[in-house]
C-alpha cells in the first residue's frame, strides 16, 4: 500500500497557515486531498499557480486557479491576490493557505525551477504585504 510519501506530497510550512505543496498530479491528487481534509478539514484555500485546471472533486476547500501565461504574476494580479489571502487568513484563525505552482522538473522546491518560482514569489510578496520582512527580496530568502 502506496503512503502519501510514496507520492512525494510534500507540504513545507512557510509559516503556520502558508503552506507550499507539490502540483497534484493525478497520482497525488488523492493523497493531497485526504491529507488537507484530515488535517484543515474546509479551512484551506488552495492556489494554484501551475496555469493548469484539474479535478478538485476531493478538496473540501476552495480552489483559486490562476492563469499565468509566464512564471512572473501580473502586478495587479498579485496584488489582488495577496489582499484576498489576507482576508481569507483573518475570516477564522484556523484557516491556512496552500499554493502550488507546476511540476518543478529538478524535483525540490529550493531549486526555484519554472513550477516553484510562482509560488516562492508569492509567498516573498505576501509576507512583505503583512510585515513580516521589510521587503520581498528580504522574504525569498528565508
Amino acid at each position: 500500500q502506496f503512503t502519501f510519501e510514496d507520492y512525494s506530497c510534500r507540504l513545507s510550512l512557510v509559516r503556520p497557515n502558508l503552506i507550499a505543496t507539490d502540483f497534484p498530479s493525478r497520482p497525488r491528487q488523492h493523497w493531497l486531498a485526504a491529507r488537507l481534509n484530515r488535517d484543515h478539514a474546509s479551512s484551506y484555500l488552495v492556489i494554484n499557480l501551475s496555469g493548469c485546471i484539474y479535478d478538485t472533486f476531493e478538496l473540501q476547500g476552495p480552489v483559486m486557479d490562476i492563469m499565468m501565461s509566464g512564471c512572473v504574476l501580473p502586478l495587479e494580479v498579485l496584488l489582488r491576490l495577496v489582499v484576498s489571502v489576507h482576508h481569507w487568513l483573518a475570516r477564522q484563525a484556523r484557516n491556512v493557505v496552500v499554493v502550488h505552482g507546476a511540476d518543478d522538473p529538478a524535483g525540490t522546491a529550493a531549486s526555484y525551477g519554472p513550477g516553484s518560482f510562482p509560488v516562492v514569489l508569492f509567498f516573498a510578496c505576501y509576507l512583505s504585504w503583512v510585515g513580516k520582512a521589510d521587503h520581498p527580496k528580504e522574504a525569498m530568502l528565508e
